[in-house]
């Protein structure tokens, strides 16, 4: 029995952003590759090994053929391959070290003193970076305003400069 044949779209970043983007008519801005690769070979794991979030927006599954006596046949592509494509990019998480566990217990004390009912959601699992967030808030930025913003603002300052800027 063959393997599964998997056309893949993968988009590369438009200038550098995460995302994908439409130009006024929706045409999509970003170059999309469509390779073919026949599933749990070789050239596969490569391929998606060298994929990388640094270049690369999205990862999606296109089609997913299955080769019969009358050719290939275009069939519902399996829930555990989407499942892998889509974690592509994901970021692990990873268990807290003593130290930072020890931090997060001494940060949810000193809520408890304070009075604040917030948890700390650091206690499990800590998240390796926000970029999405990021990302998201200096697009929003930029449509609000038309140009970028300053470069060393973090996601929680372009929300204070929006709503300053919007009032």
């Amino acid at each position: 029995m063959s393997k599964p044949v998997i056309q893949l779209r993968v988009y590369k970043k438009f200038e550098g952003r995460n995302g994908i983007f439409k130009n006024e008519l929706g045409k999509i801005e970003n170059e999309v590759l469509t390779p073919a690769l026949e599933y749990d070979t070789l050239e596969w794991h490569n391929y998606l090994k060298n994929l990388s979030p640094e270049i690369h927006a999205k990862i999606e599954v296109e089609s997913y053929s299955v080769k019969n006596e009358l050719g290939y046949q275009k069939q519902e592509c399996p829930e555990n391959i989407l499942n892998d494509i889509q974690n592509l990019f994901k970021k692990p998480q990873r268990d807290l070290t003593p130290q930072e566990k020890e931090i997060a217990e001494l940060r949810a004390m000193i809520a408890e003193l304070k009075g604040s009912s917030k948890p700390d959601k650091t206690v499990e699992k800590v998240e390796s970076s926000d970029d999405d967030e990021l990302d998201q808030a200096r697009a929003k930025y930029k449509e609000a305003f038309g140009k970028k913003p300053h470069h060393s603002w973090d996601a929680q300052q372009i929300e204070e400069k929006i709503k300053e800027l919007s009032e």
